[in-house]
């Protein structure tokens, strides 16, 4: 019989030989994991040491007496951070986050502005309607019209010029009245006038006789006696009754005139509103 220990050599080296290929197994795998871990770390942040960082660093903490970003004008302004997609300051109203599109090109490479992060990370603004506010000036947005207002408003005018088409129709009616005075204020005056010119011519005739009598007057051939004296009292009862009648005129068409104007600048004032 063949001595068997050479055959259990073979045996245990082969066993052997076994065991070493599967602990070499998870050797490669380990490898292999190793070799993945810096294809992810391509995607990772930037580090410390990148220049935009650098620079954005040396920015954060300086301040401004003002400073404009985009379409405002901040006072008082601290740069407080910046990053990728935006900068913090604080102003006189507060704090204020502005994103790198408003921020003109010659501060963004003074502030460490990254182009490659700008165009991966960018979205479009958001309509803010607090900043187009604050883009008003307060006296403008002051002045803006009320449309609850305006309603009223039309009603004043409304109210208005039917105030103003009364007060025009009482003016033309107090104007008829003025011209209807002045015309009988004209004729009474020029019969009062006529009435003292009578008055005087015969008193002029009386001082020229030699006596206050009678003067024989021939009318047709035939004689007639006229006393002057007569006709002066005749003349002096008309003049008295005419003069009180031409002041009444005169007194009625003051009035008459006072009240158009008063008339005239209420219109005046309703169309100055």
């Amino acid at each position: 019989m063949d001595n068997p220990l050479p055959i259990l050599k073979r045996a245990g080296l082969f066993c052997f030989a076994i065991f070493l290929a599967g602990c070499e197994k998870p050797q490669l795998v380990s490898e292999k994991n190793e070799e993945r871990e810096p294809e992810l770390e391509t995607v990772a942040p930037k580090t410390p040491d990148s220049p935009y960082v650098k620079i954005r660093e040396g920015v954060i903490g300086q301040t401004f007496a003002t400073l404009t970003l985009g379409a405002q004008v901040f006072s008082t302004v601290e740069v407080l951070d910046i990053t990728d997609e935006e900068i913090v300051i604080r102003h006189a109203g507060g704090e204020e986050l502005v994103p790198w599109s408003d921020v003109p090109n010659e501060v963004r490479e003074r502030w460490g502005y990254d182009p490659a992060a700008g165009v991966a990370d960018y979205k479009p603004p958001k309509e803010d309607k607090s900043l187009l506010s604050k883009l008003i000036p307060k006296k403008e947005e002051e002045e803006l019209p009320d449309p609850s207002v305006a309603p009223a408003t039309k009603r004043n005018e409304r109210e208005i010029a039917q105030q103003v088409a009364v007060l025009r129709q009482r003016m033309d009616a107090q104007l008829t009245g003025i011209r209807t005075m002045e015309s009988d204020l004209a004729q009474q005056s020029r019969t009062l006038y006529a009435l003292r010119s009578q008055l005087q011519t015969i008193r002029t005739q009386q001082s020229n006789q030699r006596t206050n009598g009678v003067r024989v007057e021939r009318i047709g051939g035939e004689t007639s006696v006229v006393n002057r004296s007569q006709q002066a009292q005749e003349l002096e009862k008309q003049i008295r009754a005419a003069e009180p009648l031409v002041a009444q005129l005169t007194n009625a068409l003051n009035s008459a005139r006072q009240e158009y104007q008063k008339l005239q600048g209420e219109v005046d004032a309703l169309l100055r509103e």
